[in-house]
């Protein structure tokens, strides 16, 4: 995977890395090539993971079986999943709620990260975000990149 990011970086097109975890050889690749990363992290409430996690595992994948084992262990903290240091932009989206997770935050934040570089620096304000639909049009506070979105 790291050599496809590579290639793809070098040719200057824009694509999507799905990985659990965003590796710091990956990162070092993407930075490498001047891309600019957004990082989607999506996350749930422990109770709901560990649920989720018991329903793969009585399916009998060993790998599921594995994975619960550890999540009941303590051995899969939250630390583990969150993106490294040095991303351009992270957006939160927390699936505890089974909603359709709100995709409007991620293009929003797809859409400022496309734009021009900004000069002040490498971070965009991008707020984590939840499942909630966003508000009638206009109903973003000024100078606010991506708003948070919360459902009720």
């Amino acid at each position: 995977m790291v050599d496809a990011v590579r290639l793809l970086a070098a040719s200057g097109v824009s694509f999507v890395v799905e990985s659990s975890v965003l590796s710091h050889e990956l990162l070092g690749v993407l930075r490498a090539g001047g891309t600019r990363v957004l990082a989607v992290h999506v996350v749930a409430e422990e109770a709901v993971i560990g649920r989720r996690l018991g329903a793969r595992a009585a399916e009998g994948g060993a790998i599921d079986q594995q994975l619960l084992s550890r999540f009941q262990r303590g051995e899969m903290t939250r630390s583990i999943f969150e993106p490294p240091e040095g991303v351009d932009a992270v957006v939160e989206i927390d699936t505890s709620h089974h909603g359709v997770p709100a995709i409007e935050t991620i293009v929003a934040a797809v859409v400022a990260l496309l734009g021009p570089p900004s000069s002040g620096g490498g971070s965009l304000p991008i707020e984590p975000a939840t499942n909630r639909r966003p508000g009638p049009a206009g109903s973003r506070r000024p100078g606010e990149s991506v708003e948070s979105l919360r459902r009720s």
